[in-house]
């Protein structure tokens, strides 16, 4: 079976745009210009103010991201999962 016939029955996700918070406004009043917000977390966390390397994902920004009405996907280039080499726990943690 070829791949073109394997993913012809794939969904369509249609238009998709990376989550920034500079495209915030765009996104919130153009809805119909994009169907899917991909997200990639780690370019929304906070450094710890001890800068002990601890990052939070705010309360906050889940709350904007949750109320935008598109389809979501979660993009963690930055922690890749299953690599070479083992993800730090503390960002595995804030990608649940």
């Amino acid at each position: 079976m070829s791949f073109i016939h394997q993913t012809k029955h794939l969904p369509s996700l249609g238009v998709g745009v990376t989550y920034c918070t500079e495209l915030h406004e765009l996104i919130q009043a153009e809805k119909s210009l994009f169907d899917l917000i991909e997200i990639e977390p780690q370019t929304l966390w906070i450094r710890d103010e001890t800068n002990q390397g601890i990052f939070t994902f705010p309360e906050e920004t889940k709350t904007i991201l949750a109320t935008l009405p598109q389809q979501k996907i979660i993009h963690s280039v930055g922690v890749p999962v299953g690599g070479n080499k083992p993800a730090d726990p503390k960002q595995l943690t804030l990608l649940k």
